[in-house]
């Protein structure tokens, strides 16, 4: 089965059909993953993008798109506080500037992820890191309103 096929399911979760099936995957693989695939080449159908080898493309992982995302997603936080002068209007910089971070700090985006569009089962890393996903996903899943025990594994984030 094809890789690119297998993000079919994330993407009915998120409510999104992503044209180029590549970026899923590749937001969605932990460095540890593509350490055990050094020198491999994924089977990607269906997408002209990055196309060599018949339909092949070398093992990439998410760190790049993750400098992107973090990027974009500080920005469209930000704008949203700035705009929303009803709320925020009195805030100074500084102020929206810590509501910015406690929005996007990495227990946040962790349990959105768990809670709304169940990443822990997307996430392509290696079998250790895979126990600590599922870890942090079970006491998500299960626990709600209670402050963590257990720190969110970063490619959940």
């Amino acid at each position: 089965e094809s890789l690119v096929l297998s993000m079919q399911p994330l993407e009915e979760a998120l409510g999104y059909c992503f044209k180029n099936k590549w970026l899923p995957l590749q937001s969605l693989t932990h460095p540890s993953h593509t350490t055990l695939e050094h020198g491999r080449l994924w089977k990607c159908q269906g997408f002209n993008e990055r196309k060599n080898e018949g339909g092949k493309v070398a093992a990439y992982d998410y760190q790049r798109l993750e400098l992107l995302g973090d990027a974009i997603l500080s920005y469209l936080v930000t704008t949203q506080l700035f705009l929303n002068e009803k709320e925020y209007g009195s805030y100074t910089p500084e102020a929206i500037t810590v509501k910015v971070a406690r929005c996007v700090r990495n227990s946040v985006l962790a349990t959105v992820g768990v809670r709304k569009f169940s990443l822990h089962q997307h996430i392509r890393c290696s079998p250790s890191l895979i126990v600590q996903i599922e870890s942090f996903a079970l006491e998500k899943l299960t626990v709600v309103g209670k402050i963590s025990s257990i720190d969110p594994p970063k490619p959940l984030a």
